[in-house]
């Protein structure tokens, strides 16, 4: 909730439109997430006042604005009130070059002053802080089999729909990893490198949006690393959430290195078998033969602008293709097999 004062005193200075403050709020700085979103810093700040935004990336992009109230000047300053850059919100600052900044708010470039509420924000533009490709549970990384290591960067991780209170500690929505058991057994799942931020670790069964806790683990210091074990898991999907210990404040992810190891036996991920499959002649004149180690179910064949020109079901190991009618140049062949494909670029003479 904004401050409730009797007597109101915004004292601003101006230079050449570049418009400082000296009264804060909020009264502490809020870290900037680095994750792509557009953050909201305070719901209410003065014209005539600026807040403080630690966690900045060096040489990263950054958009500040205002919105809610009538106008918007803002300058952006360092620690020291040195003007990194001024204008009209919203305001792109690129390569910016210190961790913390102050956003100053007036409503014009002469440095103009009220007491409504401008929503103050901050969002990072740079392709860096887009979230990582396993931010939300339904894009998790797929684990086919034991033993398994990634190491990955995770500031930009978002908490999505909000916090995962499934298991007694709660935390932030961060990364995701799953595997499925397919022989049950044991699993010990390790976070190291975690270099700069609070890590928990979880893992959970059901199925996105709709877990069951299987277990957790967080030893409570910043840059500690840890180690989950679980005994005898079902055969079954599991979910592994690493994000920031805290469930109720949405925290900074960073780097980490998870490592998963154990007794169980996973159903791993079913590739086509390239190695079985032969497509000839190619060039070909009139009739493709295909043959594969087992049932190919259809193959359908698309010109070099992605239009389907031939479709034929097959439901047999090897079968013939009659591309005869189709026009000289290069088509792209897809063979399904088992609900698995395999595409080839062929040449019709």
């Amino acid at each position: 909730m904004k401050k409730i004062t009797f007597l109101l005193l915004l004292i601003s200075t101006a230079s050449f439109g570049q418009c400082l403050s000296t009264e804060e709020w909020p009264e502490s700085a809020v870290n900037s997430l680095n994750n792509g979103s557009v953050q909201e810093i305070d719901e209410c700040n003065y014209a005539g006042e600026y807040a403080t935004i630690s966690g900045i990336i060096v040489g990263n992009n950054y958009e500040f604005a205002s919105s809610g109230a009538s106008g918007g000047y803002l300058t952006v300053t360092d620690q020291s009130n040195t003007v990194i850059a001024s204008g009209v919100s919203p305001l792109t600052v690129n390569n910016i070059t210190v961790s913390t900044v102050r956003l100053h708010i007036h409503t014009d470039a002469a440095c103009g002053v009220d007491e409504e509420c401008h929503v103050l924000s901050i969002q990072c533009v740079s392709p860096s802080c887009a979230p990582p490709v396993n931010d939300n549970c339904a894009n998790a990384i797929s684990i086919a089999s034991f033993p398994y290591s990634n190491s990955q960067n995770a500031l930009g991780a978002t908490n999505n729909t909000g916090f995962v209170l499934n298991c007694e500690d709660g935390m932030n929505d961060g990364v995701w990893y799953t595997f499925t058991v397919a022989t049950a057994g044991d699993v010990a799942i390790s976070l190291t490198g975690v270099t700069g931020w609070d890590p928990e670790l979880a893992v959970y069964s059901g199925s996105c949006g709709t877990f069951t806790c299987v277990g957790s683990k967080d030893d409570g210091y910043s840059g500690i690393d840890e180690t989950l074990e679980l005994t005898a898991l079902a055969p079954g999907q599991y979910w592994v959430n690493i994000g920031q210990w805290d469930e109720l404040e949405d925290g900074l992810e960073g780097p980490l290195t998870v490592s998963l190891s154990g007794t169980a036996t996973l159903l791993g991920t079913a590739q086509f078998d390239a190695t079985s499959f032969k497509a000839y002649p190619n060039p070909v004149r009139n009739v493709l033969n295909v043959s594969y180690s087992s049932e190919i179910s259809s193959v359908e064949v698309y010109n070099m602008l992605g239009q389907k020109v031939l479709t034929k079901t097959l439901n047999i190991a090897q079968g013939q293709i009659d591309m005869s009618n189709l026009n000289a140049g290069n088509y792209i062949v897809k063979v399904t097999a088992e609900g698995l494909t395999k595409t080839i670029k062929v040449v019709k003479q």
